[in-house]
Parts: structure tokens; C-alpha cells; sequence
């Protein structure tokens, strides 16, 4: 018989792979996270000691954060290589972007219940940039908002082309559709959505994990600005 030990180490690998379904392993495992609360409590001093903690335990599996260090921790090389320090600013910016589009207020990230939300390129490439030229016209008279480093992400922003071809039918990398793009296939990558189509320069489904991910960071101040804008839907 698997010692604890072993066992928590099969949920975490379990819930380390993306791209691996529940099996019926998998799913036992859940249930005993879920009912036995010894269990529970080996698992989290588990991956406590390996720099790992628990968001959420969903139907899908158990959701995960690295904390800084930890050998789990995502790094900048992981998400892509050779990006130059105007890159970062935007890119970062990107992410925090979809992350303000998918859940636009506190109630849409603590409603569980919340139907199918669907994202596109476009749309995260529509907000973002009405999302920098509003914070640009704030920081005329709200100080805090007029911060060097959060002046400078925008401004980045906002000189980056919405899009070009590069000859091949792809997206130029640095453009905002290039960037967007690259954002939503990363988060899919990871499990987070779902690619479902090419409309609107590509759609993603969300998936319940992006949600406690983004619960998780919602107290970072470049979301809370982000997500201060409204996406003005109709």
C-alpha cells in the first residue's frame, strides 16, 4: 500500500499536469483532499515545504501557487525568451489586462456560479489600450496613479502598434495582437482556458482555475487600477 508520503506526492504531480485528465486515481485523490482532513493536512505541509500552496480544490483538480523560490515558482524564461525590459513592462501589463477583462469586478470573482466567460484577442487589445489612455488621463491630477514605473508600462502600451503581418500570415511579436495572442496561448498552456476558435483574432474559454488564480492576486495594485476601468460593454 502507497504511504501517505507517496500519495501526496501523486496528487501533486496529478495536479502539476496540465494537460492530463482525471482519471480515476486522479479523482479518488480529490475526493479523499476533499473529505479526509488528515489527509489534508499532510498534503499542505507537503507542499508547504516545497514552496507550494493551495488555492482551491475544484471539480477539475486541486488549483496551485508557487510562492517566490520555490523549485515550482514560474520564471520569466518560462513565459518567453529574450524580452527586452520594454517588453516585460508590456507583456505584464497584458496579463494583468485578461485578468481585468474575465473577472471586471469583485463580484464576478467570487461568484462560483457565474456562466461561461469567453475572451478574444480583440477584446483584451480593445481594453487594454482604453485602459492605458484612461490611466494616462488620471494621472494628470491623482499622484499616486502618476508613479514613474506605472507611467512607464503604459506608455509602452501605447506606442506598440495594434497589429502587423509579418509576411507569413503570422502576428509581429511586439505588436498588441502579437502580444494579446501570445498572453491567451500561454494561460491555455497552463490550463487556465480553453482555446475554442479563431474569431476576433482568436476566443478562449475560461476555466474555473483562472478564476481562484485571479482571486488569489486581485489585491496587486496594477489590477485593482486595471480593473477600476470599465470594459464598456453595452
Amino acid at each position: 500500500m502507497s504511504t501517505d508520503a507517496e500519495t501526496c506526492g501523486r496528487l501533486l504531480a496529478y495536479s502539476l499536469e496540465k494537460s492530463r485528465g482525471m482519471d480515476a486515481e486522479h479523482r479518488e485523490l480529490l475526493r479523499r483532499f476533499r473529505v479526509d482532513g488528515a489527509f489534508r493536512g499532510q498534503f499542505e505541509a507537503f507542499t508547504r515545504g516545497l514552496g507550494v500552496r493551495v488555492l482551491d480544490a475544484l471539480d477539475q483538480g486541486l488549483v496551485l501557487a508557487a510562492e517566490a523560490g520555490s523549485p515550482f515558482a514560474f520564471r520569466l524564461a518560462d513565459y518567453r525568451l529574450n524580452l527586452t525590459v520594454e517588453d516585460r513592462l508590456a507583456h505584464g501589463l497584458v496579463q494583468v489586462a485578461i485578468a481585468a477583462w474575465c473577472f471586471p469586478n469583485a463580484a464576478a470573482l467570487e461568484d462560483e456560479d457565474r456562466g461561461l466567460v469567453r475572451v478574444s484577442v480583440q477584446d483584451v487589445v480593445d481594453y487594454l489600450r482604453a485602459a492605458c489612455i484612461e490611466l494616462q488621463r488620471r494621472a494628470t491630477v491623482d499622484p499616486e496613479i502618476a508613479r514613474p514605473e506605472l507611467q512607464e508600462a503604459w506608455r509602452v502600451v501605447l506606442s506598440r502598434a495594434e497589429t502587423r503581418d509579418t509576411g507569413d500570415g503570422r502576428r509581429a511579436s511586439h505588436t498588441l495582437t502579437g502580444m494579446v495572442g501570445w498572453a491567451l496561448d500561454r494561460l491555455g498552456q497552463e490550463g487556465l482556458l480553453r482555446k475554442e476558435g479563431e474569431e476576433r483574432g482568436g476566443t478562449w474559454l475560461v476555466r474555473p482555475a483562472w478564476r481562484v488564480q485571479v482571486r488569489d492576486l486581485a489585491a496587486h495594485e496594477a489590477f485593482r487600477l486595471v480593473s477600476s476601468i470599465s470594459r464598456g460593454d453595452p
